[in-house]
């Protein structure tokens, strides 16, 4: 059996065991949608199965399965610590494709975060693609194919890969031992996160609890500890999660003001969205919306945003609003 621990992607993976077992791989597949959503994933198993020297499935016992990835008829690459890719990481493909292969009947390929590639090692590369032997196979793996220069783009097979589906990834969450209470809290926010929350579901339960603790007695806190907060969380890189989920308490806080509890994102945090509710008005929470949303279109469009400072920029005016209804309602007083 192929792909048995791959869930969802059923038309995408049935396609792929039909070439399998035909030997109808061949040439550039360009593997692309949003991060997490199991493109990665997919290749390695193609890329196990297209080396194989036995059985092509999951339970072959053949020295390249039990081996890979470490064997010399594969080849990853990815991004450096500058979060690009380079002549220099690329420049092994040009005598690894023309090399038989060792064992298996192909020789693989997989470059990640292929949007990555600065221009001089996306040139190199499209000389490679341009005389490609039948013998080799590259997945290229991205998340913004829009930032592959059009060149490699038509030489290759593109392949777009949705969502999984909300009750997809809740199966896969309790099969990782993610407990009742956690799976009510992130059920129906699935498809409004950025990042896989397959992947960082710890990072997105650990930010529930921070936003949490962030809105509850906001107005009581000075600018200084507000602005304590933003930065520890961006010394963790973990601001985008933390944005999202804010975003998202704030939505369900208005839901509460309109009696719309039905459609809340929480629906295990009731108790907390009342004590919220109580404390944020209405227009300040329509307003955050407005300065929340473009932040995080901005970032899942890949613009190069200062995130740090937009949000810092964003609480202050929270603070602000919320200095300015204390004050209104002690006049009132």
């Amino acid at each position: 059996m192929f792909f048995q621990k791959i869930k969802g992607h059923e038309e995408h993976l049935s396609e792929f065991k039909e070439n399998l077992l035909n030997n109808k791989f061949e040439g550039v597949y360009l593997f692309e949608g949003p991060k997490g959503v199991g493109k990665y994933s997919i290749a390695r198993y193609l890329a196990r199965y297209l080396v194989c020297s036995g059985v092509t499935d999951d339970s072959c016992g053949c020295e390249n399965c039990k081996l890979f990835p470490a064997i010399p008829d594969y080849l990853e690459i990815s991004s450096n610590e500058e979060d690009i890719i380079k002549v220099a990481d690329i420049d092994p493909i040009e005598e690894y494709v023309t090399l038989l292969p060792f064992k298996g009947k192909k020789r693989v390929i997989l470059i990640d975060d292929a949007e990555r590639l600065n221009n001089t090692a996306a040139s190199q590369l499209l000389k490679t693609l341009e005389d490609l032997k039948s013998h080799v196979v590259i997945f290229l793996i991205s998340s913004h194919p829009d930032r592959i220069i059009p060149t490699i783009l038509s030489r290759s097979k593109r392949i777009s890969f949705k969502p999984l589906h909300p009750t997809t990834i809740t199966e896969l969450l309790k099969e990782k031992g993610v407990g009742p209470k956690h799976l009510d809290e992130v059920s129906r926010m699935i498809p409004f996160l950025s990042h896989s929350i397959l992947a960082n579901y710890d990072v997105y339960f650990k930010n529930i609890l921070l936003v949490q603790d962030f809105l509850v007695g906001f107005s009581k806190r000075d600018e200084e500890e507000i602005f304590s907060t933003v930065e520890s969380i961006d010394a963790e890189g973990e601001l985008i999660y933390f944005l999202e989920i804010l975003l998202i308490y704030i939505c369900d806080i208005l839901k509460v003001h309109f009696d719309d509890r039905h459609t809340i994102f929480n629906e295990g945090n009731n108790a907390v969205l009342d004590k919220l509710t109580a404390e944020w008005k209405r227009d300040i929470c329509v307003a955050a919306l407005e300065k929340i949303r473009p932040i995080i279109k901005d970032y899942k469009k890949g613009v190069n945003i200062k995130l740090r400072s937009r949000v810092e920029s964003l609480v202050s005016w929270i603070y602000l609003m919320n200095q300015k209804e204390k004050k209104d309602a002690q006049n009132v007083g």
